[in-house]
């Protein structure tokens, strides 16, 4: 059974220096997946597909490169901390808005720390997100 985090975290917008090179150094982005939903002739269906999904420290490094171009270019990125101040989840919202009425904007990230899924913490960064887009006039997230 895990334990309720919600108490401990803090969620925040992010900042680049929230973001040095080793700032994901602790997340946990494991992930098994043993069943995959797809789209057939307008309806979903799903079927049994085994795989598991990880980040090595090489790629949690071009992530953080990746938030802090966002952040950057005019993005937001939005991180949870656990007590002892580590990342264990973040979301990244592109700064351009698109599509043919401009009502488009890019959710490019939005992952929780393994041990500390299903607690809540994700719906709270996308909700953040969600006041964000709309500042920013978005309707709708790809």
């Amino acid at each position: 059974m895990k334990k309720n985090y919600t108490q401990k975290i803090v969620i925040k917008k992010l900042e680049c220096a929230d973001l040095h090179k080793n700032a994901l150094n602790s997340f946990n982005r494991y992930q098994l997946t043993t069943h995959v939903k797809y789209l057939k002739d307008g309806t979903f269906h799903c079927k049994a597909e085994r795989f598991e999904e990880n980040w090595d420290q090489n790629k949690k490094e071009k992530i953080v490169e990746y938030l802090r171009k966002c952040l950057e270019a005019g993005g937001v990125v939005i991180g949870a901390f656990n007590e002892n101040k580590e990342i264990i989840g973040f979301a990244s919202l592109g700064h351009l808005l698109f599509g043919k009425n401009k009502e488009y904007i890019e959710l490019s990230y939005l992952h929780v720390s393994n041990e500390y899924r299903n607690h809540g913490i994700g719906r709270k960064m996308f909700e953040l997100c969600c006041e964000y887009a709309k500042q920013k006039s978005a309707k709708n997230f790809t």
